[in-house]
């Protein structure tokens, strides 16, 4: 069950006190997911009426529908239903209200590439691209800061990404609401499904000495590559990566995701001079458009599982602590406030426990 009133705030629970909550705390950032659409605004719906994903056994493929759209407003492709409604992303009065609410923290946009690229769309043919303008009109008004969570659309490369990176910098970069690290003063891109384009051509950019480096540029930024594993530790440091980030709020879920090993792995950042971007989640809930990924749900309880997560979070004394997220609604990762009435019950079948690797 979710908390009726969001807390982004950071639990008073901790004795330690690497991140302190201020009016604007540029340590703590927040995934956020710019891709809904209604009928009202944009002339049709996306996301809310998100397909259900088959499994990739056949044999469990066959026990639950597959390729099924949910039908909005009241049937949506999430266990949880939003307080604001089906909304649209594009709405001006919606940013304001999102923008608004999250001025205290860095928001993370899911970004999907450069908009003027036919690749540039998510998996529900979304084009994100086309609504950071407004995004970040919304976020001056309020003085949030906008940071990108760059996605792995089709083809995606290193070098795309470097161009991707030249592409909001000159682009973007001028907007007030464009978040540069306090320190550095450079850009911060977390880049997801970092591990599907190889160390070495990620250190064709990231490599100050390479031929087609971005370093020390006016286009170099900090790069934080999604952790999985203990092989991703390799994988970060062949890449030259300058950090890295846990993204998954379901404990377990990956070696990344599981709170128990963040000190540890928060002292190999320290001994790579790597940053660490610990992601924290209220829970996770994807069943209904998984509906055979029951054994990874994590209930909320009331927002204890949450609290958890920022004790062992705060506790491994990270430079980022992320927030996943403030409206990922078909994952049931977000905080945004919930119509508790409407929170929809679904029947779980498959309790399999299934790791990230599985879904590869």
């Amino acid at each position: 069950m979710s908390e009726k009133k969001p807390t982004i705030a950071i639990p008073a629970t901790s004795n330690t006190d690497t991140i302190e909550e201020t009016h604007f705390n540029s340590r703590v950032h927040i995934f956020y997911y710019p891709w809904y659409s209604n009928p009202t605004t944009d002339q049709h719906w996306n996301h809310w009426n998100h397909n259900i994903l088959p499994h990739w056994v056949p044999e469990i493929k066959k026990k639950f529908p597959y390729n099924v759209n949910y039908q909005p407003p009241d049937d949506i492709g999430s266990c949880f239903f939003p307080l604001r409604g089906t909304y649209s992303s594009s709405d001006p009065e919606l940013l304001d209200a999102h923008m608004k609410e999250l001025s205290s923290y860095v928001v993370v946009i899911s970004w999907w590439g450069n908009k003027h690229e036919e690749s540039s769309k998510d998996g529900e043919g979304f084009v994100t691209d086309a609504l950071v303008p407004e995004i970040l009109k919304s976020a001056e008004k309020y003085g949030t800061k906008i940071a990108f969570h760059l996605e792995p659309y089709e083809g995606r490369t290193a070098l795309t990404t470097k161009k991707d990176v030249e592409y909001i910098i000159q682009t973007y970069g001028n907007s007030s609401a464009f978040y540069r690290e306090d320190s550095t003063k450079l850009p911060v891109y977390y880049i997801y499904d970092s591990y599907k384009t190889s160390a070495e051509e990620w250190s064709d950019i990231l490599n100050p000495s390479s031929l087609n480096t971005i370093r020390n540029t006016q286009h170099d930024g900090i790069f934080l590559s999604l952790y999985l594993d203990n092989n991703s530790k390799s994988f970060i440091s062949k890449g030259h990566f300058d950090g890295l980030y846990t993204y998954f709020a379901a404990e377990g879920f990956t070696e990344g995701s599981t709170a128990k090993n963040w000190e540890s792995l928060r002292s190999w950042a320290l001994s790579q001079k790597k940053l660490i971007s610990i992601s924290v989640g209220p829970g996770y809930d994807d069943t209904r458009i998984r509906p055979w990924n029951a054994a990874n749900v994590k209930s909320r309880e009331n927002g204890h599982y949450y609290d958890s997560h920022w004790e062992s979070a705060l506790a491994a004394r990270p430079e980022f602590v992320s927030i996943t997220s403030y409206n990922e609604w078909m994952e049931g990762t977000q905080i945004e406030p919930v119509e508790e009435n409407k929170i929809v019950d679904v029947s779980i079948f498959d309790k399999k426990s299934y790791k990230y690797q599985d879904y590869l």
